[in-house]
């Protein structure tokens, strides 16, 4: 199970609202190590931040709020560093 509490409040009336999403898994699929291994090796992608960036604003994936963000750039500044 899966579940997530946001708050938001209305542009226009100021009204303030409470979502509550909770999502249950329904179907279960099982690989073996060797799929497993496989299917990592098929998907890893080596990419550099700007890389990144730019496949955001390519696949319009909409951006990450800003304290996440500024966390992920202290990550990405530590790597860069050493």
């Amino acid at each position: 199970m899966s579940q997530y509490t946001d708050v938001g409040r209305h542009r226009h009336s100021g009204i303030e609202f409470l979502i509550q999403v909770q999502s249950y898994a329904t179907d279960f699929a099982y690989i073996d190590k060797k799929e497993f291994k496989q299917t990592r090796k098929d998907n890893k992608v080596e990419m550099n931040i700007q890389e990144l960036r730019q496949f955001e604003k390519n696949n319009k994936i909409p951006p990450l709020a800003p304290n996440v963000q500024e966390q992920i750039d202290k990550l990405f500044a530590k790597e860069l560093s050493q």
